[in-house]
């Protein structure tokens, strides 16, 4: 694969599978693994302000090469454990269907679990949420310029987010896909029923993640930074509310946060709906329609199973 200068004058990352240049005007990088290459900026090089918000791991650069092979050959492995998920779910059903005299108090491993899991996500929306926010800002608030251009590619500039800093949280959301299966545990342990708008969504994100990460959705920025927001803020209350850290009144306010997360659906919705109905098979636009089509029906389920169950709740509360 050809790359920027010779590669024999680079230092080739073995654990990262890469060749990273940062010497010029913008950093280039290869990925010989999967015949990849690209140049790219880091937001902070464009907006400076956000510089001391960077780690000097971060400025030194980071490869998503790796990630990339691992999301192109793991599609058994991800199938594989979506099956056994489901198996999961169907025997831990079962379990709590029968009377259990099993007392409930196990608070801490949960609430650290949450705890840890929000503290990820704020991370992750840290960098994902002021870089969608920047391409917003760059492209005049134009939702095609922004899911037109690949993810490496946007101006080959700090547009780029499949890249550096943000390109690497972008793969950890992914991968964080498989972790929020864990959930489905904790409820199986205190022989908690597990309803379908706790796991359904929890698996078809594992499937859809990987796929639209593989098949690099130019769109998926949008669904990634409000997850990320949508996870720091959901995890951060059952955290709390596991480790009884809130006011009684407060700790019982799960239509609240079930309605949180209906108005983030209903968001990704609407953008998985404009990207299939504006920039389907449109010329000069990046757009994988397959991936599009996909995310839209997926987030259109979880839109119904979430208005379901909060006007069941409703009219429970009359």
């Amino acid at each position: 694969m050809p790359f920027f200068r010779s590669e024999a004058s680079l230092p080739y990352n073995a654990t990262t599978e890469s060749y990273l240049d940062t010497s010029g005007p913008s950093r280039r990088l290869a990925c010989p693994t999967v015949g990849r290459s690209a140049s790219y900026a880091e937001l902070y090089e464009q907006r400076p302000w956000l510089a001391p918000f960077y780690s000097e791991k971060e400025k030194a650069g980071l490869s998503v090469c790796y990630g990339l092979r691992v999301a192109e050959q793991s599609e058994r492995v991800v199938w594989a454990l979506a099956v056994a998920y489901v198996l999961f779910v169907a025997w831990a059903s079962t379990r709590s269907l029968k009377k259990s005299d099993k007392k409930v108090g196990r608070d801490w491993p949960l609430g650290l679990w949450h705890g840890a899991m929000a503290a990820f996500a704020g991370l992750g929306a840290a960098r994902t949420v002021p870089h969608l926010l920047s391409n917003l800002v760059d492209s005049g608030w134009s939702l095609e310029r922004t899911v037109c251009s690949r993810p490496e590619s946007m101006a080959a500039g700090a547009g780029a987010w499949g890249l550096g800093a943000t390109g690497v949280w972008v793969q950890l959301f992914v991968l964080s896909k498989a972790l929020d299966l864990v959930d489905a545990g904790f409820r199986a342990y205190r022989d908690k029923p597990i309803p379908l708008r706790h796991w359904f969504p929890s698996l078809t994100a594992l499937l859809y993640a990987r796929h639209a990460y593989a098949t690099e959705a130019s769109h998926a920025l949008y669904v990634v930074a409000a997850n990320y927001f949508l996870q720091l803020v959901v995890r951060g209350y059952r955290g709390l509310r596991a480790l009884k850290a809130l006011p009684g009144k407060v700790r019982d306010t799960e239509r609240v946060v079930t309605l949180i997360q209906t108005v983030e659906v209903g968001f990704c919705l609407a953008v998985q709906a404009a990207v299939c109905l504006r920039f389907f098979d449109k010329d000069g636009c990046a757009v994988d329609g397959g991936a599009a089509l996909a995310g839209a029906l997926v987030y259109a389920f979880y839109l119904a199973v979430f208005v379901d169950y909060l006007a069941r709740a409703k009219l429970g509360a009359r």
